[in-house]
């Protein structure tokens, strides 16, 4: 097998001096052509039209027809837009992925378990509870100190005696047992 030789090492053919009268022309001619090439290129059409609405859309439809109480995983938010919209989840994947963080940051999704975009997710509630507001009370007209009674002679309590100590039992020497003796055939 004969290897190509490297770029730096192939001689490139020599160009013929040109005389500079013809370097005038060829500069004058070469902005007229490059416009004309310019105006004749047709627009591109748009390469494909989405069949589908956004990510976020399909996201948010597919936690609400889940309706999984712990919250919907990725895997399955995947599998039922693959389902449902008829596209390839593998190719969305990552903008699923993105969407699920971005809306657990700006409050649209509640992450249930995990980091991320992993774990499991739902719907934040459609009415959440509005902080009650505080109760503002009504001056009420001040109340008439009724004056106590001085307490008769109070008596001293008296203190508490606490139960004696239960006595200990003097130990008293271990019985020696005697000893089994071995039969011996």
């Amino acid at each position: 097998m004969k290897r190509a030789a490297p770029a730096a090492m192939t001689k490139a053919p020599r160009m013929q001096p040109v005389p500079r009268a013809a370097k005038v022309e060829a500069a004058a001619v070469k902005p007229v052509v490059v416009a004309k090439a310019a105006k004749e290129k047709p627009k591109a059409a748009p390469a494909t039209t989405i069949s589908h609405p956004k990510v976020s859309v399909m996201v948010v439809e597919a936690i609400k027809a889940l309706r999984e109480r712990k919250g919907s995983s990725l895997q399955a938010i995947k599998k039922y837009i693959a389902e449902f919209y008829k596209v390839d989840a593998d190719k969305l994947a990552r903008f699923i992925k993105d969407y699920l963080r971005s809306g657990t940051e700006k409050g649209e999704l509640i992450q249930v378990t995990g980091t991320g975009a992993t774990g499991s997710f739902r719907l934040p509630p459609k009415n959440p509870r509005a902080p009650a507001a505080p109760k503002v009370k009504m001056a009420s007209p001040p109340k008439k100190a009724v004056a106590k009674k001085p307490a008769a002679a109070e008596k001293p309590k008296a203190p508490t005696k606490k139960a004696p100590a239960p006595t200990k039992m003097a130990k008293t020497a271990p019985v020696a047992q005697p000893k089994k003796q071995l039969r011996r055939q």
